[in-house]
């Protein structure tokens, strides 16, 4: 797989494109980023892919990032609870800051993350909007 190009194997990588997750076959708790050792101490999982829908626990602004992100402006940065009960932080697009409440339903959507310079790879990655 490593003497492909980047692009190729950057494609494989399914928590690029889905909320991959472990699911422990012992006490059924759900690890979002996968996990390889449960709380409970069970090393076997289950491979599960959440919906990417949920509901904003809260929210915040990042004023100034850094240089990769600068073209972005203001970035907002969610708390959500996926259904399966899943926390985890992302990015809020195509939304303003002062029309976000807490409990607003959000699903996950595909958007570019960065670019490296004018001419460089660009990255995609997951991000949530505001469910209407």
């Amino acid at each position: 797989m490593f003497n492909q190009s980047p692009l190729i194997r950057w494609r494989k990588y399914n928590n690029n494109y889905f909320l991959e997750a472990s699911k422990c076959q012992n006490c059924k708790k759900i690890h979002f980023p996968k996990a390889y050792i449960c709380t409970c101490g069970c090393s076997l999982f289950d491979k599960t892919i959440l919906s990417g829908a949920g509901k904003i626990v809260s929210f915040s602004t990042v004023n100034i990032s850094t240089e990769q992100f600068v073209e972005q402006g203001v970035l907002i940065i969610a708390l959500i609870e996926l259904c399966k009960g899943v926390k985890i932080c992302g990015q809020i697009v195509e939304s303003k800051i002062e029309d976000l409440k807490i409990g607003d339903f959000v699903e996950s959507c595909f958007r570019k993350i960065s670019q490296n310079g004018d001419d460089g790879i660009i990255n995609y990655g997951i991000k949530f909007r505001v469910k209407i």
